[in-house]
């Protein structure tokens, strides 16, 4: 077993990573760390057009996404049980843990995605809210200021913040 801070540490090194880039006069980037993707600026290789991040469809291998959302200066982290888990016994395992009870939590989400303008936020809000009913999260969501979320439940149905244009 091994446990590590990688549930805050992306989104810290991805705000930092920014920070450093403009800072030396970089205008445009993607900065993609793995679940944790923070832009800076339009994508200048696609005439001046936002970023386009595809949200992963959990039902489906890497590359079948379900919605694509049009990003400029955001940050989009998404926390899912999908694609670091095991099957024992017919019994699936992932990697997100209840803090109660040490397993892994039980949850009708396949996959929490938070839009908001600092990466270290989305780390925090998935974690956080991960494993929550929908209902909570999203009424939670919607009394925040600058954070969006799409749900997506291991049925597939689709779930998004108000500030979400579909």
């Amino acid at each position: 077993m091994k446990i590590d801070l990688g549930c805050l540490a992306k989104g810290y090194s991805a705000d930092k990573v920014a920070t450093f880039l403009k800072e030396n006069g970089v205008t445009s980037a993607l900065i993609n760390l793995g679940g944790n993707i923070l832009t800076i600026g339009n994508n200048q290789s696609k005439d001046d057009r936002p970023w386009q991040i595809g949200i992963q469809d959990p039902n489906h291998p890497r590359g079948n996404h379900l919605m694509t959302l049009s990003i400029t200066g955001k940050s989009v982290v998404t926390s899912g049980i999908y694609e670091r888990h095991l099957e024992i016994d017919g019994k699936d395992y992932h990697h997100i843990f209840d803090s109660e009870t040490g397993y892994p939590i039980e949850t009708d989400l396949a996959s929490l995605t938070i839009i908001s303008d600092r990466s270290v936020d989305g780390e925090i809000w998935t974690t956080r809210l991960f494993g929550q009913r929908s209902a909570s999260i999203m009424w939670q969501i919607e009394n925040i200021d600058g954070i969006e979320a799409i749900l997506i439940d291991k049925d597939g149905h689709i779930a998004c913040s108000s500030g979400i244009q579909r």
